[in-house]
């Protein structure tokens, strides 16, 4: 046996596997699995510990590594106090537990211990994951009745954040129980093998689990227990794995990649020592219609990065329980991320964290505020800690509570659209390469121009099932026949209705001197134009978005004498929401009517019959202008009808060029950096 070790409770481990007493002989008399092994320095045979008294034994040296780290004198807490022992799993708990009740003395007692002490210690352990709010309660229950009637407390956690702050204050001692390292792994082989040779054994021991390393401790020789080792593969964490998906594999989103190709640039220039992590943009959040793709953004990032991934969303903290059940479960996610690092933390439904202003009022304003407070330190310390990328996904951006998407907070937002014609023909192209010729791709990218990338990747799937179920390699028909289900080939009167329709918008724009759309769109459901919207607004620039709103319905009364629904609907996001939504704030928020009379902008269902005729007549008015103003330019407006029927979709560049003879009448103040897309 080695005769010394610079390893704390050694001669324990020791004493533990080698049965070296009598009392040691008939304490761990069953976990010895009684098989006889030879004892090569002493020519004789004996019995061997089995994998369980090798698990105690190197749970013992971690213990007592932890314990001389922290320069306590003995682990025993006083009479009324609390000593806490942080532990990795349930498992090590349970470890634990079961060496402290049963080796006290051993591994608590020192010099001034009281032995009373050790007589009236309570040994509690936490619950398992998963845990009911009763069962918590009942937990912090046990340990204050404890403390109350003057006892000595162990307590055994996994998250100290299970712990009520009134017992928080009642610990006077708090150890992290290490993990266990290769010299510790070396110094029980030693103990199994004697004239084993020592050496570090080149494996991350914290992801392998106690069950796995029963077949280690039960080899017959160092050399297959040193092989049997080298097979494990730590368990790979659900929540925090490198996805296979790269930005490379990524279709349609090219501001996006931009972005995150970028962070990853800097995060290896951070890595080499030569930028500091504060002059890097870390914090990003994903915005846009459901499908998107915002998920599998986050999971390209981590790919392309090398990066563990950890997700989490409002759901996942909510289902946890009650508000400090959900806080907790949000503060694991990002202390998961913290330790990680350098690593990707991805916060899903965002929005669900809603602003805390609408909640005012209501029985949730209280649960709310203490969320959304949670979030916000959260997300302070993930950006103060070097390494963490943090990106939030939304369905929904304006339902986020301001402080949430401030600078600072998540810095950069990128907008996660429907794919424009290129990223169409891209995803199809790398999904099913070889299998439509360029004309045909031509002809499906143009039917599934403003679909989402989910989707295109749920038709590919239906083509490839068609093909298996009729027994044929994948071709042409299959794929045509899966997207007429998505998006079925328009009737040619709709589609130039709708081109008619986009192109009022565009043109009425134009004339009322809006900066020019970034994009059009022209597809089977209808059109989507992507325009800088302005920052300040002034009578005459309200009048003129207005106009612009109600541009595609006088575009439809000049052309065809008569308006279809393309205008109206449910949508809040629909051509006469938005032009009766600015009208009213006009009347009640601006003070740019006859009244200077300001009330809440949510309230229009209360607005008088009078008002409710004013608004009226002011979207009536601004429709009949916009009537008269592209009269005036028909040639322009069915110019630009005709070249998006061509070619569905057009650039700013390839409109300027279109609207040549249109001139603006009043330009109004813009901002390029703010865009939203109108139908």
């Amino acid at each position: 046996m080695p005769k010394r070790t610079h390893f704390p409770g050694f001669e324990l481990a020791q004493r533990i596997m080698t049965s070296a007493t009598r009392d040691f002989d008939e304490l761990f008399n069953d976990a010895l699995d009684g098989c006889e092994i030879d004892d090569p320095e002493t020519g004789t045979r004996r019995k061997r510990p089995s994998p369980d008294l090798c698990l105690d034994a190197l749970m013992i040296l971690r213990l007592m590594s932890c314990h001389e780290a922290a320069g306590a004198p003995a682990m025993l807490p006083r009479p009324g106090t609390v000593t806490l022992l942080s532990a990795g799993n349930h498992d090590d708990m349970t470890r634990l537990y079961s060496l402290i009740e049963r080796l006290n003395s051993d591994i608590l007692q020192s010099g001034k211990t009281n032995p009373q002490h050790l007589v009236d210690l309570d040994i509690i352990v936490q619950p398992r994951a998963g845990a009911s709010e009763l069962e918590l309660r009942r937990f912090n229950e046990s340990i204050s009745d404890s403390v109350l009637r003057g006892k000595p407390v162990m307590l055994i956690v996994a998250n100290p954040a299970v712990l009520t702050p009134a017992i928080l204050q009642t610990v006077t001692s708090q150890l992290h129980i290490a993990p266990a390292s290769p010299q510790m792994f070396d110094a029980i082989l030693k103990l199994l093998f004697p004239k084993h040779k020592a050496r570090a054994t080149k494996i991350d021991l914290g992801g392998i689990t106690a069950l796995q390393l029963a077949r280690v401790f039960a080899a017959d020789t160092a050399a297959k227990a040193r092989a049997a080792l080298q097979e494990l593969k730590p368990a790979e964490p659900k929540d925090a794995t490198a996805p296979a998906l790269t930005l490379d594999k990524v279709h349609g989103q090219p501001d996006v990649v931009e972005a995150f190709s970028q962070v990853i640039s800097d995060l290896e220039e951070w890595k080499a020592g030569n930028l500091a992590w504060s002059d890097v943009t870390s914090s990003f959040l994903l915005y846009g219609p459901p499908g998107t793709g915002k998920t599998l953004l986050a999971q390209a990032l981590s790919g392309s990065a090398g990066l563990p991934l950890v997700q989490t969303s409002y759901s996942d903290c909510q289902r946890a329980g009650h508000q400090g059940d959900m806080l907790r479960e949000l503060n694991s996610a990002f202390e998961k991320a913290i330790n990680a690092a350098p690593s990707v933390l991805f916060i899903d439904e965002i929005d669900s964290f809603y602003s805390r202003s609408g909640s005012a009022g209501t029985s949730l304003s209280g649960y709310i505020v203490g969320v959304v407070n949670g979030l916000l330190t959260q997300i302070d310390r993930a950006n103060a800690t070097p390494g963490v990328i943090l990106v939030a996904a939304s369905n929904f951006a304006d339902r986020v509570d301001p402080a949430i998407l401030r600078p600072g907070r998540l810095d950069q937002h990128l907008c996660v659209g429907p794919l424009d014609r290129k990223g169409v023909m891209s995803l199809v192209r790398s999904e099913i390469p070889d299998i439509l010729t360029a004309e045909e791709l031509d002809m499906i990218a143009d039917q599934l121009v403003q679909q989402t990338g989910a989707t295109i990747a749920m038709l590919i799937r239906g083509a490839r099932t068609s093909a298996r179920r009729a027994r044929q390699p994948l071709n042409s028909s299959h794929v045509f026949a899966a997207a007429a289900d998505v998006a079925p080939v328009p009737d040619p009167d709709v589609l130039h209705r709708v081109a008619i329709h986009e192109a009022g918008h565009i043109v009425m724009g134009q004339i009322a001197g809006l900066s020019l759309p970034r994009q059009v769109a022209l597809a089977g459901a209808g059109g989507a134009i992507i325009r800088p919207m302005p920052e300040l607004i002034t009578p005459n620039v309200a009048r003129g978005l207005i106009q612009m709103h109600l541009g595609g319905r006088a575009a439809e009364l000049l052309c065809f004498d008569e308006v279809s629904n393309g205008s109206g609907g449910s949508d809040p996001a629909c051509d006469l929401a938005l032009a009766t939504s600015l009208a009213t704030r006009m009347h009640l928020n601006f003070g740019f009517e006859d009244t200077l009379f300001w009330d809440k902008p949510d309230q229009r269902i209360a607005l008088s019959g009078v008002l409710r005729n004013r608004i009226d007549e002011s979207l009536r008015k601004a429709e009949a202008t916009a009537k008269s103003a592209l009269a005036q330019h028909r040639p322009a407006l069915l110019r630009l009808a005709d070249a998006l029927l061509e070619k569905r979709e057009l650039q700013t560049e390839e409109i300027a060029d279109l609207l040549w003879d249109v001139e603006p009448s009043a330009p109004g103040a813009t901002d390029p950096d703010r865009a939203t897309a109108t139908a």
